[in-house]
């Protein structure tokens, strides 16, 4: 309540007051919450005062509370710092996979885009999708990361075999990646991560 607004209705008189709570209709809650109080300090009470400072009070208490409830709804989970350190290996893997068909070509004179290898260049731009979205708290992308992982290893001896004998460096480069992606997924399963993400779920 501002103090201009209050003393304004000072000068009014009582019977000016009380006009304005009879015609309540016509008043917004601002004039006569300072009506009823300015009525309260000179000492005139009645059941219709006092009924419509109640319902007044009610509705502005349930208008606060509706607020802060919506505020909640819309304001995310914390993400915790494991899921969000995740999400930083697996872009990092994905910069490694962009890295070493570059690496390839400049130690092997090797043109990659017409090799196996070319799936893992493929996949860099999954790796992103995913980390994205893992980043933002989603459950799927979780599972769907640990399921491409967990069939790409079924091919990464054949990947390691054809790399290293290439060179040492481009074959170290994948078993990284690998290693990334899989210490990725441990902290996306931890104890931490899977109480947060149970969290989130029964918070929807």
């Amino acid at each position: 309540m501002s103090i201009k607004f209050s003393e304004r209705f000072k000068t009014k008189t009582d019977s000016e007051l009380l006009d304005i709570i009879e015609n309540c209709s016509a008043y917004k809650k601002e004039t006569l919450i300072t009506a009823i109080y300015e009525l309260g300090q000179r000492g005139i009470k009645n059941n219709e005062i006092e009924f419509l400072k109640n319902k007044i009070q009610s509705q502005i208490k349930l208008k606060a509370e509706t607020t802060n409830l919506e505020k909640k709804k819309t304001l995310p989970i914390e993400l915790p710092t494991t899921i969000y350190n995740a999400s930083k290996l697996i872009y990092l893997s994905a910069a490694i996979g962009i890295i070493n068909p570059i690496v390839i070509n400049v130690l092997s004179n090797t043109n990659t885009f017409y090799t196996p290898i070319n799936l893992i260049i493929a996949s860099t731009s999954i790796l992103v999708f995913l980390a994205y979205i893992i980043n933002l708290g989603k459950r799927w992308a979780r599972n769907v990361f640990t399921i491409l992982f967990t069939l790409s290893l079924l091919a990464f001896p054949s990947v390691i075999f054809s790399t290293f004998r290439l060179n040492t460096v481009t074959g170290i480069l994948p078993i990284l990646q690998v290693i990334l992606q899989g210490y990725a997924i441990l902290l996306l399963f931890n104890n931490k991560s899977r109480l947060w993400y149970k969290t989130k779920k029964a918070s929807n």
